[in-house]
């Protein structure tokens, strides 16, 4: 059987994500781990940032992830999604909190997300990852929860020298 090309393998998977996007409660998005940039993203995610599909692929990876998400989430979460990487066990699902916003310099908003391996290249790589998220409620316990969660780890972060 001939090998695909990169290119092939992602449309197929984002068109047959896509296919199921609007009967999912959730933001949908995939990225390319060649760049980590996204490739696509559902309109329950598109909507909120006030971006085409098009627009959202011109950002690169730094772009989007400085504008959208909040840095001190990613030291908690991003070696969780390296480690599933790492893996590359098509089962196995990474899940956690995070707080993105919709406008630069806007207000951080939870997510409870999931990220999980989508597609792999020709020679059998993580190629794409598919991520939901779930937007909680700001009125909801979680996300207070999850705040003084965060909280506590940048604290222990910063001032581990003092503890150890």
């Amino acid at each position: 059987m001939e090998k695909l090309h990169a290119y092939q393998i992602i449309e197929q998977a984002v068109a047959d994500i896509a296919k199921i996007a609007h009967q999912i409660p959730a933001v949908m998005i995939v990225h390319d781990l060649r760049d980590s940039r996204v490739v696509w993203m559902s309109e329950r995610g598109l909507k909120p940032l006030g971006l085409t599909l098009e627009e959202l692929k011109k950002l690169s990876a730094d772009e989007y992830y400085s504008t959208y998400f909040n840095p001190e989430d990613a030291k908690d979460y991003v070696p969780k999604i390296l480690g599933l990487l790492e893996t590359n066990d098509d089962d196995r699902i990474c899940t956690f909190f995070q707080q993105v916003r919709f406008k630069p310099h806007g207000p951080w908003s939870w997510h409870l997300a999931s990220t999980k391996i989508l597609a792999h290249d020709s020679d059998g790589k993580p190629l794409l990852t598919l991520t939901t998220a779930f937007p909680i409620d700001d009125m909801h316990h979680i996300a207070k929860k999850a705040e003084r969660i965060l909280e506590e780890n940048n604290f222990l972060r910063k001032n581990f020298h003092l503890f150890s």
